[in-house]
């Protein structure tokens, strides 16, 4: 078969979404509620959209493959129409490097995915900034983006659990050191028996181990400023649209689990994990407030060391950045 130069095929399908194994379960849009049902709802509460997975495949060749590869994301997700935009690449050449390339960015895929539900998960609460100072909801930009990669290696230790052998791409350089490091620590809690058990998250040196390695991936992202303009668009408190949040969007912010002015961050580190001795199968864990004072305390410091190097020149001056009294 002749691919195109460069082939885009898109498909839209609508969650919900399950992370087993695969890249994704979905489930086809329906309208099953009944008309009594519809009117029974609020007219004051705002209905939830579906979160949609949009699939587009992309042919690479020799002739395109510097130029393509390098500005096509693997995944991401738009607020605004509550959808995951997912990258299959094909390679269209016998070059072995190319097609090397695109073979291990398809096996990362389901982590790709991981970090983007992550984002569509918290989506109500990193979008719902309109009342906090520049300063804050630029620190939340960069949260958004930590507990991302903590997803990612959630992902990565339960497929461990689950097949035995550790995720098969090391995707940053971080995956297989988040891997040694708390398959170790469970190993250690379960006496050895850690192959047969879930690994608990909530433990206080694994979430360590997390949320550390989560921000050293971001900061070595962030040297090539990646998320720069994103920072100083929250810093300027550029006008949104308002955001309606998608069904996945299940946290509850409280000032107990979510409040940045005090640097309570609990509801972006709550993630979905796989639990074997619950009735759903899954439960929720906080990794921010079951990690120590120290890591807490050394990921503020980062936080805000990237946020202050966003700053224009002369910002620290400018009150609105820090005070709403202009």
């Amino acid at each position: 078969m002749k691919f195109k130069k460069l082939l885009s095929l898109s498909a839209s399908f609508i969650v919900p979404i399950v992370l087993v194994g695969g890249l994704v379960t979905t489930g086809i849009d329906k309208d099953t509620g009944s008309s009594a049902q519809k009117a029974s709802v609020p007219t004051n509460v705002m209905p939830k959209q579906n979160l949609r997975i949009k699939t587009d495949t992309i042919v690479l060749t020799d002739e395109n493959f510097k130029k393509v590869f390098e500005h096509a994301a693997a995944a991401y997700f738009v607020p605004n129409s509550n959808t995951i935009y997912v990258n299959i690449f094909v390679a269209d050449t016998d070059n072995d490097h190319i097609r090397k390339t695109v073979e291990m960015n398809n096996q990362g895929r389901t982590l790709v995915v991981r970090h983007e539900m992550e984002h569509a998960k918290k989506a109500h609460i990193t979008n719902d900034n309109k009342n906090r100072l520049g300063w804050h909801r630029a620190r939340v930009a960069v949260v958004d983006e930590l507990m991302a990669r903590g997803g990612e290696f959630i992902e990565a230790l339960e497929y461990h659990i689950e097949n035995g052998v550790r995720y098969p791409i090391n995707r940053g350089g971080f995956i297989y050191r988040v891997d040694s490091l708390v398959m170790a620590r469970h190993n250690e809690m379960t006496g050895g028996l850690g192959a047969f058990l879930p690994v608990d998250f909530q433990d206080r040196q694994i979430a360590d181990i997390i949320i550390n390695n989560a921000t050293d991936r971001y900061l070595q992202v962030q040297k090539n400023h990646f998320y720069t303009k994103r920072i100083k668009n929250e810093l300027n408190c550029i006008k949104r649209k308002k955001y309606i949040p998608n069904e996945s969007c299940e946290i509850v912010p409280c000032l107990f689990n979510y409040l940045p002015e005090i640097d309570q961050w609990g509801a972006l580190w709550t993630y979905d994990v796989k639990a074997q001795w619950t009735v759903t199968g899954k439960k929720k864990v906080d990794l921010w407030n079951a990690a120590s004072q120290s890591t807490r305390e050394r990921t503020i410091a980062k936080i805000d060391s990237v946020v202050r190097q966003c700053f224009a020149p002369g910002q620290m001056l400018i009150k609105s950045t820090f005070s709403k009294t202009h």
